[in-house]
């Protein structure tokens, strides 16, 4: 039988050589030798011997060799070594035919026998110790190359069995005894032992030629031959002893030199009895490490099903991302349709768009032939008015039914256009709405598939970290098992005395430790298995990894383009956004302009009510009236400006003439300014509130609620009200500040001359309104910031400076009562406003009866307090009240700062009403829980109450209060109603206080020059 030697000169290896794979175990030829394109440095290509390859020469469309399928393989230089064969004729074992028929032998066959004998014995144990020295020296090499060695050596060493070594012990015995007894006798001894081992020789020696399956089998047979008792061997001795009896007989031998021999065969039988039995006790040892190692082999076969059921989880899993994905590709899909969907709905939606924008311009070109046919129908009213003028007839002021008919035509053109205005934003609401629920989708859609990504990376991760761990706990086992047979040989080595009890404990041994190394040997194998299948696995698993990288790409790729999809989406719809604040914009605007020509017809139309009940004369005279008053008023403007700088020039031409002294801080001329000052205030608050008046108008049927849905005309009102009666009660203190100045002493004058620079300096807060006025900036977002200011640092100055100085009640009464009557009016508005903001609903009553209630106590307090206003006297009449007393004005301040309260609470609920009705265009009321929430909330910002006061009680108890107040006030004033004095006459006349100042310095000058 030829054997194979492997070489590790795989650098030398050509193409044709025969190679065996290390870590797979093949064999098979070189096909290719060098560098390759799906893989950089060199590779070797292999045609195997069995079908376990994975290519036929052709990897990724490129042709290296060619064979059959599954056949060929590429590896690296490091896994192939070199065969190198050589024909080595084994010796084959010459087998001995024992006698059975028990006749003698001749000398020169007994000679012949034992020279058979002895020789392959000591042949055969020469070649067991050289065989199994290089094998104590154990060195960790990898394991395919120890599986081959190990190969080649069992069949040299011929699986002995435990009969065989004693046949072998024997033979070596007897030769020792031979040389002291004489040759005859040891012939027959020889053929007896011959005889005995002969039969189990001839079996044993064909192992050594057998294939390594077969050696399986035998060692098999060897583990039951050793599990044979002594009794057995002892018993197959004394056969041995009866045969050699019946060869001394016929042989015609002594009976001395029998029994001799006898005896001394006994002796050296028993002896090797005790051996035997030595040897058996050192047995039962090995069959216990034997137990251990099948234990340890069954723990690896347990382990081994584990990883299997590990694979198949993780096949189960792997086929479960798998499917995962497939999901994930499907929902994409799904999403791309639903996208195209999106799509036509977006392109639906810009058509639209472009239809509105068109409908916006015919609407726009419509209001501006609606605005060309105001004016004409303006240019025509003049005309008509022009002609009745001219003509005389008594009904011309009125218009005629043609014009009142072309009015509604145009009313009713501009209701068409406003219900299309509003039928087009609503379809625009309702399309944005859809296409941002579908972005809500959308977005929940990428999150769901980015949610399925993030688990099949960690699913990945795990797979990983399993193989990982599986790989590292295999190499452990196998660098123990080694370890432990490297460290178990060393140790019995060393304890080892005297070379023939060695070799015989090697034999032994390297018996044991043979079967050891094939249990070994396939639990390698499987390991090997395990390790080709944790191999594809990695492959597979790489595959998968690559596989779901590329989709993973894919993935990214598509969510890219979805989020710029929805940037464009959300740029569009932006834009859509912004054109449909346009379209409100401009529709409120438009509802705006309706209405305010609604308000200005109605305006034109009452005083043409009035002038169509008067006569034509009194028309036509009070147009020419009208004429004549404006050419006076131009004429009157002239002429003040020429006395106005007249006037300047002659200030000048004074200023001149006095001392320096005059000018200066603290002197005379500080005086007169603080005297002027007061009374210039009060004149640009007056003509403050008539421009005021005329930026907001009131129309004459009062406040609707399309002034407060569809205008903003509540809000500007209500600051109008408001400002108006922040300005009169600044009147009413500067008054106060005018009449006490007055009426002090010259030493208190001089006192407040000196605070001249700090009250002009609050003038600049007056004058800002002023100049939003100039520009045509005051509108109802201009704050009130100036005049409560203002207000409050005269109430200070007067507290500070005017405490016991005396003043004129009778014009500071009249002041209040306008003040008192603004704040009234400012309330009554408030309520009218807060009504108008209630739906008609079934829980609304009650606070409407409120709402009545208090606009009954209002109108009440209204004409209370006319009425004391037409009873108060003017300051040039000869009337005056008398006793009016600090505590009448006091209460008419507080009356005055009640109403005020009351007024800004229904003004904060009337705000708040007005930016929840803004916030939802279509609405139609603000309910009664809602306006109550909002009452009671104002009602606790403004008033911050101590006790549990429910705001009802509040309003009923300080309106009852004022109107009592106002009734009394009625009465004071009729019961203390008289004329005037002649000294009161005279200290009216000679009131300013100036007048005594400037006498004093004249004298003072006089005396003096």
């Amino acid at each position: 039988m030829s054997s194979s030697q492997l070489l590790d000169n795989s650098n030398n290896v050509r193409v044709g050589d025969r190679v065996c794979l290390t870590d797979k175990r093949l064999f098979g030829i070189v096909a290719y030798v060098g560098t390759t394109q799906f893989s950089p440095g060199k590779w070797i290509g292999v045609i195997l011997d069995e079908p376990k390859g994975k290519n036929n020469g052709l990897v990724q469309g490129k042709e290296y060799f060619r064979c059959e399928a599954s056949h060929g393989i590429f590896v690296r230089p490091a896994q192939v070594q070199l065969i190198e064969n050589e024909s080595v004729t084994a010796e084959n074992s010459k087998t001995l035919k024992p006698s059975i028929s028990g006749l003698p032998r001749a000398k020169s066959d007994l000679k012949s026998i034992k020279k058979e004998i002895a020789r392959p014995t000591a042949t055969s144990v020469s070649k067991q110790t050289s065989a199994r020295e290089p094998q104590l020296v154990f060195k960790p090499r990898p394991f395919v190359k120890q599986s081959a060695s190990l190969e080649k050596v069992a069949p040299a060493e011929g699986s002995v069995s435990d009969k065989e070594r004693m046949c072998q012990s024997d033979v070596v015995a007897l030769d020792d005894h031979q040389e002291v007894e004489d040759a005859e006798l040891s012939r027959i001894a020889e053929e007896e032992k011959d005889h005995s081992c002969s039969g189990e020789l001839v079996d044993p020696k064909r192992p050594e030629v057998a294939d390594l399956n077969d050696d399986h089998h035998q060692t098999t047979s060897e583990g039951k031959q050793q599990r044979l008792s002594v009794s057995k061997q002892v018993a197959l001795l004394e056969r041995e002893i009866n045969a050699a009896e019946k060869q001394s007989a016929s042989l015609n031998m002594s009976e001395g030199v029998e029994l001799e021999y006898l005896k001394s065969e006994v002796k050296d039988l028993s002896e090797k009895l005790e051996t035997l039995r030595a040897k058996r006790h050192e047995d039962k040892q090995k069959l216990i490490d034997y137990e251990r190692c099948k234990i340890q082999l069954q723990q690896l076969a347990e382990y081994k099903s584990g990883m299997v059921e590990v694979h198949s989880e993780l096949q189960k899993q792997l086929q479960q991302a798998k499917k995962e994905a497939r999901e994930a590709i499907e929902a994409r899909e799904t999403y791309s349709e639903e996208m195209a969907g999106v799509s036509e709905a977006i392109e639906m939606a810009t058509l639209d768009k472009e239809m509105a924008e068109e409908r916006a311009e015919m609407l726009c070109q419509e209001l501006e032939v609606m605005k060309d046919r105001v004016r004409e129908l303006e240019l025509e009213l003049e005309i008509l008015k022009n002609e009745l003028n001219e003509n005389g007839a008594s009904s011309c002021g009125a218009p005629t039914p043609f014009q009142i008919k072309q009015l509604e035509q145009q009313n009713e053109r501009m209701k068409e256009a406003l219900v299309k205005v509003r039928d087009l934003s609503v379809q625009e609401r309702a399309t944005n709405e859809r296409l941002n629920k579908e972005l809500g989708v959308l977005k929940a859609e990428m999150a769901e598939l980015q949610k399925k990504y993030d688990r099949l990376k960690l699913a990945e991760e795990d797979f990983e970290n399993q193989i990982t761990e599986l790989k590292d706990q295999v190499d452990h086992i196998i660098l123990l098992l080694l370890l432990f047979i490297v460290q178990t040989t060393f140790l019995q080595v060393d304890a080892a005395v005297g070379a023939e009890e060695m070799v015989e404990h090697l034999t032994a041994k390297n018996l044991s430790l043979e079967e050891e190394l094939r249990a070994l040997m396939e639990t390698i194998e499987d390991f090997e298995q395990m390790r080709v299948v944790d191999e594809e696995l990695q492959e597979s698993s790489r595959e998968t990894e690559k596989e779901l990288r590329m989709e993973l790409d894919r993935m990214h790729g598509q969510i890219t383009e979805l989020k710029q999809q929805l940037q464009l989406a959300n740029s569009r719809i932006a834009d859509r956004e912004s054109t449909i604040g346009k379209f409100r914009q401009q529709t409120a605007s438009l509802l705006e302009q309706i209405q305010d020509y609604k308000d200005q017809l109605s305006i034109l139309t009452e005083p043409k009510k009035n002038i169509s009940n008067e006569n034509e004369n009194l028309i036509s005279d009070r147009s020419v009236l009208a004429t004549s008053r404006q050419m006076a008023e131009l004429v009157d403007s002239q002429l003040c400006k020429i006395e106005l700088e007249d006037s300047r020039r002659e200030n000048q031409f004074l200023r001149i003439f006095f001392s320096d002294d005059f000018a200066n801080t603290g002197g005379d001329s500080d005086c007169i300014m603080v005297n002027l000052v007061f009374k210039r205030l009060i004149e640009k608050a007056k003509l403050l509130i008539e421009y005021v008046n005329g930026i907001f108008p009131r129309v004459p049927q009062g406040v609707q609620r399309e002034h407060l849905f569809l205008s903003h005309k509540g809000e500007q009102w209500s600051y109008s009200l408001k400002f108006i009666y922040y300005l009169y009660c600044l009147i009413s203190v500067l008054r106060k500040c005018e009449n006490v100045l007055n009426r002090c002493s010259v030493e208190r004058l001089n006192k407040v001359a000196q605070l001249r620079s700090e009250i002009t300096a609050q003038e600049r807060l007056l004058s800002y309104y002023f100049n939003l006025l100039k520009d045509n900036n005051l509108d109802e977002n201009t704050s009130l910031r100036n005049v409560e200011k203002l207000l409050a640092f005269f109430k200070q100055f007067c507290e500070t400076n005017y405490t016991a100085e005396q003043f004129d009640s009778n014009a500071v009464l009249i002041d209040m009562l306008s003040s008192l009557l603004s704040v009234v009016s400012w309330l009554q508005f408030e309520l009218e406003r807060a009504k108008l903001y209630l739906t008609d609903t079934s829980g609304s009553e009650k606070l409407l009866q409120l709402f009545n209630k208090m606009s009954n106590n209002v109108g009440d307090m209204e004409q209370f307090l006319v009425l004391a206003k037409t009873k108060v006297p003017k300051g040039d009449d000869d009337l005056v009240v008398d006793n009016i007393s600090s505590h009448l004005l006091n209460s008419m301040s507080e009356s005055v700062l009640a109403v005020e309260n009351l007024a800004k609470i229904l003004s904060q609920c009337c705000a708040k009403a007005a930016s929840q009705a803004s916030m939802l265009p279509d609405v139609e009321g603000i309910d009664a829980p809602m306006m109550e929430e909002f009452l009671n909330d104002s009602y606790l910002e403004i008033m911050r109450p101590e006790k549990d006061e429910s705001i009802e009680s509040f309003f009923q108890f300080h309106l009852k209060n004022v109107v009592q107040y106002c009734e009394q006030l009625c009465n004071t004033f009729d019961e203390n109603l008289k004329k005037k004095s002649a000294e009161e006459k005279v200290n009216f006349k000679n009131l300013c206080k100036i007048n005594e100042y400037a006498f004093l310095r004249k004298e003072i000058f006089l005396f003096f020059f």
